[in-house]
């Protein structure tokens, strides 16, 4: 089973995947809708993180994962799955860019 993990936009969380979600697992992919650090409620404290904590949060996932993954990022996601998929080169398949783009080596977003 491949696993999926899908990494939302600026201010959205992992329930903005559902629909996407529910018609992944129909084609047979394990999936994991993630809500990334300083995202869980409006009243977190957001102070400290940064793109590092986001994409160390993604590389602990593919980590934690059975096997090579996807990485799907939407929106500001995209330089997230960049990021992580840099980190982890071996254990991410395929990385999908909806509504966004790797960006070329040394710019941000």
């Amino acid at each position: 089973m491949t696993h999926a993990i899908l990494v939302p936009g600026f201010w959205l969380d992992g329930a903005s995947w559902a629909e996407v979600a529910g018609a992944l697992e129909a084609h047979g992919y394990e999936v994991e809708a993630m809500t990334l650090p300083g995202k869980e409620s409006r009243d977190a404290d957001r102070s400290a993180v940064r793109l590092a904590v986001h994409v160390a949060a993604v590389v602990a996932r593919i980590d934690a994962a059975p096997e090579p993954v996807v990485l799907v990022g939407h929106s500001g996601g995209g330089s997230i799955v960049s990021g992580a998929a840099d980190a982890r080169p071996d254990r991410v398949s395929h990385a999908i860019y909806g509504d966004t783009g790797p960006h070329p080596d040394g710019q941000g977003t």
